[in-house]
């Protein structure tokens, strides 16, 4: 009895995997995919900013977990509200610290959202472990 209901368990468990699936980043459609014409990267005059791999990986941690902290977005919620809910309206600054330590501050450009420029609270700072990839500590 116990073997059928550790087989069953295990079976429902898995079952349920097979429903999440991985995030893909969108596409775009084939028509407007096509041969895009790449500037060559490098270049003097061209302006560009590089980014190390761990620095990129902590900027990705500390943004993933600053989003999915947020409550979720009450009914009416006014336009500032919404607009702060976008990626794109935040500035991140990633600074190498310890051995094995990167701070990554995120903070909101104000103009993007509230046309009069009210200064806006949020924002966070984060500690993350670029050894074992971990987020070592949070101040919002």
């Amino acid at each position: 009895m116990r073997t059928v209901a550790l087989a069953l368990a295990l079976c429902l468990t898995t079952g349920c995997a097979l429903f999440n699936r991985a995030y893909k980043p969108p596409r775009a459609p084939g028509a407007e995919r096509g041969d895009y014409e790449f500037p060559v990267m490098g270049m003097k005059d061209m302006e560009s900013t590089r980014v190390r791999g761990d620095l990129a990986m902590a900027i990705a941690l500390a943004m993933d977990d600053f989003f999915l902290s947020m409550p979720p977005l009450p009914k009416g919620a006014s336009p500032v509200e919404q607009c702060l809910r976008k990626r794109e309206v935040w500035d991140v600054e990633a600074v190498p610290h310890l051995e094995g330590v990167v701070i990554v501050g995120i903070s909101p450009r104000p103009e993007k959202c509230d046309p009069h420029n009210v200064s806006l609270d949020g924002g966070g700072l984060y500690a993350i472990d670029t050894t074992q990839w971990r987020i070592l500590s949070v101040r919002k």
